[in-house]
């Protein structure tokens, strides 16, 4: 019984702390710029922590001027909604395959044909280079 009256009185205090923290900050230490990022991973999964990562780098690097929230587990849509929502600028990232993005940008389709090139990469830059899938 003891343990969870400290466990609520920290909760409490917590809570009260992380108020009285809205309420102080001043809109110059606001982020300037609150960016999304959009992914149907699992939060918690691989992609979702490179997310977070690549969301406290960007805060680090921006001196906390820009702010990335993260929408893990599809909670934005399925990929072609993700996809279409980065394309009205409603949300700024996103994981999307080839496969997802082929329907609008038929050339990315070649990436999913990554078996039939031999395992020498200058012939996989070339052709990516060229700018037309199989025009060497």
């Amino acid at each position: 019984m003891r343990r969870k009256n400290l466990f609520l009185s920290s909760a409490i205090a917590a809570m009260f702390v992380f108020c009285v923290s809205l309420v102080v900050i001043s809109p110059s230490e606001a982020a300037k710029f609150n960016w999304k990022f959009a992914h149907e991973e699992l939060q918690g999964g691989f992609m979702d922590e490179v997310a977070r990562e690549f969301a406290k780098r960007l805060a680090e690097k921006s001196g906390g001027e820009i702010k990335l929230d993260i929408y893990p587990s599809g909670t934005l849509g399925t990929s072609e909604d993700l996809v279409e929502l980065v394309q009205n600028g409603a949300i700024q990232f996103n994981w999307a395959d080839a496969g997802h993005l082929g329907s609008l940008i038929p050339e990315v389709q070649a990436l999913l044909l990554h078996y039939i090139f031999p395992k020498d990469m200058k012939v996989v830059e070339k052709v990516m280079q060229k700018g037309t899938f199989m025009n060497i």
